[in-house]
């Protein structure tokens, strides 16, 4: 996230990136980091805080507000969030390897899980990008409908979400593509998406 987090800067927002551990670790492990770094980021703010999280983050961001009201929340973008699970973890927990990656990826099967359902509706204005693209990252991956390579769109999808954008990008990008930032500004501004239909 250092180069949306650098496009933030120029554009006069003060930006933290949070760190965790997504491979070694359990998804209660990683929602434990996640929420010891806010709240130390969150110590005597005076300032509106927006949440902007790719993929595992989105989930992990709308985890913590699921727990924690901060005063001073502001908006909350998702890029390429898999809400619903992904049939890529389906399709790699068939390698004999996959017990060696630690759970967390587990947590984000197509089937759902304790952790997917626990997430709640917003009561805070969310706003979705998801990506368009048509090779998956995960060879043998069999997407029903389109997909951002890692993703179905279908899965970036919240129960209660503001605004809603499909742009062209496969998942990865979603965090360099200038024309992402773009709108994620627009939301983060004005609470909409100026997202023309893909």
């Amino acid at each position: 996230m250092r180069v949306m987090a650098h496009q933030f800067r120029a554009h006069g927002y003060i930006p933290h990136t949070i760190n965790y551990s997504s491979l070694t670790s359990s998804i209660e492990e990683a929602e434990a980091e996640v929420t010891h770094e806010i709240d130390q980021l969150l110590k005597g703010r005076s300032t509106e805080i927006h949440f902007v999280g790719h993929s595992l983050g989105g989930l992990l961001a709308r985890a913590y507000l699921a727990k924690h009201k901060p005063h001073l929340l502001g908006r909350v973008v998702t890029l390429g969030s898999p809400n619903h699970g992904t049939p890529a973890v389906d399709h790699l927990m068939q390698k004999w390897w996959f017990g060696l990656v630690g759970s967390t990826a587990l947590a984000l099967r197509s089937g759902g899980s304790k952790f997917l359902s626990s997430l709640p509706k917003p009561n805070y204005a969310l706003g979705v990008i998801a990506g368009v693209s048509h090779h998956p990252f995960v060879k043998g991956t069999k997407f029903d409908g389109r997909h951002d390579g890692l993703v179905p769109l279908k899965s970036t999808e919240v129960i209660g979400m503001t605004d809603y954008c499909v742009l062209k990008s496969n998942h990865t990008e979603l965090r360099y593509r200038p024309n992402v930032f773009k709108h994620i500004l627009q939301f983060l501004e004005r609470g909409r998406f100026d997202c023309p239909p893909l």
